[in-house]
């Protein structure tokens, strides 16, 4: 598929979001009603939504797209992971169940607090996988399913 610009730009918007709300946090300063990074966090999923049909296509589609999910996530998660490790000590086991993005499986608590979304991420990537398996990823109403997901 094409990229699309404005669905890059809007991507860029809502890091940029995140960075921000995290940033004010950190030296204090709020936004009052607004929280720029729950907008942010909800504009990727709600761009997700409406990307992730598009990933399934060609030969061995569930297989192409979890290989592309891997490494599209897991490399870069692993070395913030990491330098968060070094930061902070993180015992081992936490460490382990934290590599996996689903230390709540594991009973353990996540190593940095901004890793809450990925759990959600790979949940919302097995509901995608269920409705392509089911043939209704391709009808408008799992479409719009997967966007309000």
């Amino acid at each position: 598929m094409a990229r699309l610009g404005h669905i890059d730009a809007l991507r860029g918007l809502a890091a940029l979001s995140v960075v921000i709300q995290h940033s004010a946090e950190l030296v204090g300063l709020g936004f009052g009603a607004f929280n720029g990074g729950r907008f942010g966090v909800l504009l990727f999923f709600l761009l997700s939504g409406f990307v992730i049909p598009f990933s399934f296509s060609g030969d061995e589609p569930i297989r192409r797209f979890l290989i592309s999910r891997f490494f599209r996530l897991y490399p870069a998660f692993w070395a913030s992971l990491i330098a968060a490790s070094l930061v902070s000590f993180v015992p081992p086991g936490e460490f382990a169940a934290n590599a996996t993005m689903a230390p709540i499986l594991f009973g353990q608590p996540l190593s940095v607090g901004a890793y809450w979304t990925l759990f959600f991420e790979l949940c919302f990537y097995g509901l995608c996988i269920l409705l392509f398996m089911s043939g209704m990823q391709t009808r408008y109403i799992g479409a719009l399913a997967i966007v309000f997901l």
